[in-house]
């Protein structure tokens, strides 16, 4: 995160201009929410795929599994995510 805020400050200095401290904070926020969402999302799949050798299965065991895995990525979503507009 540090070498991207770095980043775009020198190219805003580079150009002349005066850095702009909130948006390239918002930048990163977006940038690291977006690989947290990426992470939260594999890790919701990786175990949706791991039920696959439980199927067939009645619908209210899947739905259990469904929220647990659902609430495991969100967990991780939020351990990584920054910033207050995630």
């Amino acid at each position: 995160m540090f070498a991207t805020l770095v980043q775009q400050y020198t190219l805003a200095i580079n150009d002349g201009s005066i850095p702009n401290i909130e948006s390239s904070w918002q930048y990163i926020c977006r940038e690291e929410n977006s690989k947290a969402q990426a992470y939260a999302e594999e890790v919701f799949l990786a175990q949706m795929r791991a039920m696959r050798s439980k199927m067939p299965m009645e619908q209210s065991p899947l739905s259990v599994e469904f929220k647990s895995a659902k609430e495991w990525g969100l967990q991780e979503f939020q351990k990584r995510a920054i910033g207050d507009d995630f």
